[in-house]
This record gives structure tokens, C-alpha cells and sequence, in this order.
């Protein structure tokens, strides 16, 4: 719509840690870009979903899937399993395309070690319903990557875009590590690692959704 055409080929996954991911991009450049109008989505013409899987058992996409057909009511027909050469994984990723009749947004979540695919499944499905609920035509990871070729267009001041507005609290920030130890229960330090602070989230935020499901259940310490 801006002028340029382009067009953009995964020739090749690549899952952390493994990596080894190729993308072939071709542009046919414009003279000038045009400005980018988007003030609503309009009508939701279709959801469809795919999980993605690398050297893991089917099983886990299937499960994902069930999930989001769930959650939307989608037929057999709008879900997908991609299952990639095991040398290109392990790993696993779940999408989300809602199709609206001016803009089209896709939903990512990421497997990891030790996070079930039903954390996966549910963390996309929030994230899909929170952008359908705000009705807005441009979610809050997508606005950022179109602000530099907007702001390269002429008449960049012109245009309109209305942007999903992010929480003023993350939803997952009461289950996040805290900053520092200090008024912490036990002994030693608590690890900090990029990779263990994102499975403790993941795993607390899949603990408080299960709260009304264990409630008066019997736990041995």
C-alpha cells in the first residue's frame, strides 16, 4: 500500500539454540513511499492457526491446537500442523492470524524446555483475544516496525494509526522475580538468569490460572 513491493521467503527455521534461520527478501523500490492510512481493522473475516514443530512428538501441536479451536470456535479446516526435519529443532511455535478486512495481525507464542503446551497455547489465545477486544487496526508489537518506513513517507504527518494500548501493568508482572532478595523468604540467593526468570512466569502464570480447578485440593508438603 506504501508503494514498495516486497516480498519476504522463510527458506529455513531457526529455533534457539540451534539457529541456522534463512530469509530471502526481494524489493522492487518506489520512488517515494505513500503514506500508510489505517483507522480501523473492520470486519474479522477469518482466524486460523498453525503450530509449528522441529524434532518434538506431534502430540504437542495437537494439543495446542485443541486449545485455540476451543477458545474460538474454529473448524478443522482453519488448523494446522507444520512439522519441520528434527535437524532444525527442537522447537515449537504456535500462530495465530486473525484476518481483518483492512490489516492482517499474527499471534506468535514460543515453546521452551519445560513449559507444557498448554502454557503456550493459553499465552497466545490471551494475547489474540486482548487485541481482538481493543479494536484496534495495529497491535503493540507490530506498531513499532512500521514506524521507521512511515516516518520515511512523504506526508509521514498525515497519517492516522491507532495503536493497541498496552496494559499499564503487565498481565504477568505479579509473578515475575523480584529485583532484589531483600525482605525474601530463606537463605541464598535467588538465580536470575534470562532463561529462568521467563520459565518462572511461565510457570506461575500457568499455576494462577489453574486457581478456581485446585481450589480445596490436598497438597503434601
Amino acid at each position: 500500500r506504501m508503494g514498495a513491493h516486497v516480498e519476504v521467503k522463510l527458506a529455513r527455521h531457526g529455533f534457539y539454540t540451534r539457529g541456522g534461520g534463512r530469509l530471502h527478501v526481494e524489493i522492487s523500490p518506489a520512488t517515494e513511499l505513500a503514506p500508510l492510512h489505517l483507522d480501523e481493522i473492520g470486519d474479522v473475516r477469518r482466524i486460523r492457526a498453525t503450530a509449528v514443530i522441529a524434532g518434538l512428538p506431534r502430540h504437542i501441536a495437537e494439543r495446542e491446537l485443541k486449545l485455540v479451536r476451543t477458545a474460538f470456535d474454529l473448524n478443522l479446516g482453519a488448523l494446522t500442523i507444520r512439522e519441520l526435519p528434527p535437524d532444525q529443532g527442537p522447537g515449537n511455535v504456535l500462530l495465530i492470524e486473525i484476518e481483518n478486512e483492512h490489516v492482517t495481525e499474527i499471534i506468535t507464542s514460543f515453546g521452551s524446555r519445560g513449559v507444557r503446551a498448554e502454557s503456550v497455547a493459553h499465552s497466545a489465545i490471551t494475547a489474540a483475544k486482548h487485541y481482538l477486544t481493543a479494536n484496534v487496526p495495529v497491535g503493540e508489537h507490530l506498531a513499532d516496525q512500521l514506524l521507521l518506513p512511515l516516518a520515511l513517507a512523504l506526508g509521514a504527518l498525515t497519517w492516522c494509526l491507532q495503536t493497541q494500548a498496552a496494559d499499564p501493568q503487565p498481565a504477568n508482572a505479579r509473578w515475575q522475580i523480584p529485583a532484589t532478595d531483600d525482605g525474601l523468604p530463606g537463605t541464598g540467593p535467588i538465580r536470575r538468569y534470562d532463561w529462568f526468570q521467563k520459565l518462572w512466569v511461565q510457570k506461575r502464570t500457568a499455576w494462577a490460572a489453574r486457581t478456581a480447578a485446585d481450589k480445596g485440593a490436598l497438597v503434601f508438603l
